[in-house]
């Protein structure tokens, strides 16, 4: 055990589970550890880095930042914050852009923009007459609704929207809710893909439905186009927002810069994160234009966000995921890696490969997902489970096809190996 991990064990909350390696460098597709090894990376700090590590027109446009301005606050104007806005807003829904930190945070703010809205279409809708018999907009009726009326928010069952408590609630996953019980009141599960469920839930105290496109931390699973189609036709006649979660989706990962496009149908309401900053901690929510200032002056916040350092990586960012031929490159690589790892199913190894571009997952016979992992470090191979039977993978978006080749063939061995 190296000196940083027995620090990290006397200093840092054991929040996570971590593998016993040291990175002190990136460059690319590659992490470095101490003493110098190279690591094919297949998670890129769980799509952060989609880029790569370091890329360096994100390097060069941090570095020029830096000499300029770090920060100020929300209280004046940065050049850096509207350009990257108007690139997001140009490039998706067309409305404005509200900056924060982290996916979560980025979640968070959608959820309140939709209690907002419910609130102000329950004030259009006249009086209401709440719990205590007091009247008026705001007053709703609700028994858990806090005062509110039309507030509920209907996510799915397996998906992933950040641990705050807020998003928390939102993330229907028992075992990551259970130790902070009570959640906040107002939402409501339904199973992926079961439009039946999803049109017994709505009705018009539901203010938004919530949903990942692709679910990412429940095991990548992509929503069906029908489910999406319902759930869009769903929210436009309960007067809903339909809120797309592309915290880990979004900007190149599944071929799409946004993996709505693949679909056709838009959200009301995006979410993104992770790789936006180029690794630099940044979340961005999107409202389309007739939503963009139910949040007025005062509403909501972030002390940080928006600041002149992760918003010029943003720029940098979203100016080399559109350049063209990019976006086109990554579905041709995700092709690729599917049809290898195809290969394996059909040598009976694994049952089954599902995703988009380069999110994809493998889900295993036996529970070795954790295993393999474990082995795969050791050959210097980076990868991610997210359950015990399934393995996900999430290269840089520049990754080589002799770098799929590579770690498809690990696996083959080691999935081999285990049938033994």
């Amino acid at each position: 055990m190296t000196d940083i991990i027995q620090q990290y064990e006397k200093y840092i909350m054991p929040t996570y589970g971590r593998q016993p390696v040291v990175f002190v460098r990136g460059n690319g597709c590659y992490l470095y550890d101490e003493a110098g090894d190279a690591y094919l990376d297949f998670v890129s700090g769980l799509s952060i880095s989609n880029l790569g590590h370091c890329h360096p027109a994100v390097v060069k446009a941090v570095q020029a930042q830096v000499a300029e301005l770090i920060h100020t606050c929300n209280l004046y104007y940065t050049k850096p914050g509207v350009e990257l806005a108007k690139l997001i807003s140009e490039n998706s829904l067309g409305g404005k852009v509200f900056f924060s930190n982290s996916g979560a945070e980025a979640n968070e703010c959608a959820i309140k923009l939709a209690r907002k809205y419910g609130r102000d279409k329950a004030g259009e809708a006249g009086p209401v007459t709440g719990p205590s018999g007091d009247t008026g907009p705001g007053s709703g009726a609700g028994s858990d609704s806090g005062g509110a009326a039309k507030h509920c928010i209907i996510s799915l069952e397996n998906g992933f929207h950040g641990r705050t408590m807020a998003t928390l609630s939102a993330t229907a996953q028992p075992a990551k809710q259970e130790p902070f019980k009570p959640l906040l009141p107002g939402f409501t599960y339904v199973p992926r893909n079961d439009i039946s469920a999803l049109e017994r839930e709505m009705d018009d105290d539901v203010c938004a439905v919530m949903l990942e496109v692709v679910q990412g931390e429940g095991g990548v699973w992509p929503l069906d186009q029908t489910y999406l189609e319902a759930a869009r036709e769903l929210a436009t006649r309960h007067d809903a927002l339909l809120i797309f979660d592309e915290v880990q989706t979004g900007l190149g990962r599944t071929g799409k810069l946004f993996a709505y496009e693949h679909s056709g149908v838009i959200p009301d309401v995006m979410t993104l994160a992770k790789s936006l900053g180029g690794a630099l901690p940044i979340g961005a929510t999107i409202a389309a234009p007739a939503y963009s200032d139910v949040l007025g002056p005062g509403m909501h916040g972030s002390t940080f966000g928006g600041g002149p350092v992760a918003c010029a990586a943003g720029v940098a960012v979203m100016r080399e995921l559109t350049a063209e031929g990019f976006l086109a490159s990554v579905e041709t690589k995700g092709e690729y890696m599917r049809s290898l790892l195809g290969k394996l199913q059909d040598d009976g190894l694994i049952t089954e490969v599902r995703g988009m571009g380069l999110m994809l997952a493998i889900e295993l016979a036996e529970p070795l997902a954790a295993e393999i992992v474990t082995q795969a470090l050791g050959q210097k191979i980076i990868l991610n489970n997210t359950s015990d039977r399934t393995i996900r993978f999430l290269p840089p978006l520049v990754v080589e096809e002799g770098m799929l080749e590579a770690v498809v063939e690990f696996l083959q061995t080691a999935l081999s190996s285990s049938k033994d």
